[in-house]
């Protein structure tokens, strides 16, 4: 599947902003998650994005963040992001330098392949490790990449002509699940009780309606079809 890794990112941050918001910021969670800023870092560890914080006292590491993008030893000391990008899993740290009272936690988020797109993490006001905050960036990171996998194959179906099973016939439908089974015409007689003729004049209707031209066309859009179904 072709997609480019800024594609991916995009993807990731429209995704990821509509889950931090459903899972942090609903009206229970704001003060919970008040002195905390959720961002994404690059696999060069230059911020892409900030999610939305609107905590007064969090706009000081908002500025520092965005006066010094990029995650240095130099500027914030050991960060959880240089740590994942080493250690390439989830990991956290307490900051020293120009964020001392600060706790950064990051888990990669990675192609199948196992390249590095990007990472999830958070900043956030704290003297100590909050465990519960670990388990939400895990959680987030590997719900995150689920999503965007769905949206991906969702649009590979889109592009990939999948079939519209509303312009077809019950039996027709019935005849494009088990071609894409696998199921010869001679078979498909024997199941349904038909004739190998009338078998060949069903397929070549959906063929008509469908603008499908060939069984493999027809078998990969049904199943890419049935798999929209289950996603939506």
């Amino acid at each position: 599947m072709d997609i480019s890794t800024a594609n991916i990112v995009k993807k990731i941050i429209e995704i990821s902003e509509r889950c931090i918001d459903n899972m942090c910021y609903m009206p229970y969670n704001v003060k919970l998650f008040s002195n905390t800023i959720f961002l994404l870092v690059n696999s060069e560890l230059k911020v892409e994005y900030f999610y939305r914080n609107e905590n007064r006292q969090m706009q000081e590491v908002v500025h520092i963040i965005k006066d010094n993008p990029v995650f240095s030893d130099g500027i914030f000391g050991k960060s959880a992001f240089q740590i994942a990008q080493n250690m390439k899993t989830f990991s956290f740290t307490q900051l020293d330098k120009n964020l001392k009272s600060f706790c950064s936690y990051a888990s990669p988020i990675s192609k199948e392949n196992g390249e590095i797109i990007c990472y999830l993490g958070a900043i956030s006001r704290e003297m100590e490790i909050n465990p519960f905050l670990m388990l939400l960036i895990i959680i987030l990171s590997d719900l995150i990449l689920c999503k965007v996998k769905i949206e991906i194959i969702k649009e590979k179906m889109s592009s990939f002509n999948a079939l519209n099973l509303n312009i077809l016939t019950d039996k027709e439908k019935f005849i494009a699940k088990l071609i894409s089974r696998g199921l010869s015409d001679s078979l498909i007689a024997k199941e349904l009780y038909i004739s190998i003729s009338t078998v060949r004049s069903h397929v070549n209707s959906i063929y008509g309606k469908t603008n499908i031209k060939n069984r493999s066309h027809l078998a990969s859009s049904f199943l890419y079809f049935e798999l929209g179904n289950l996603l939506l």
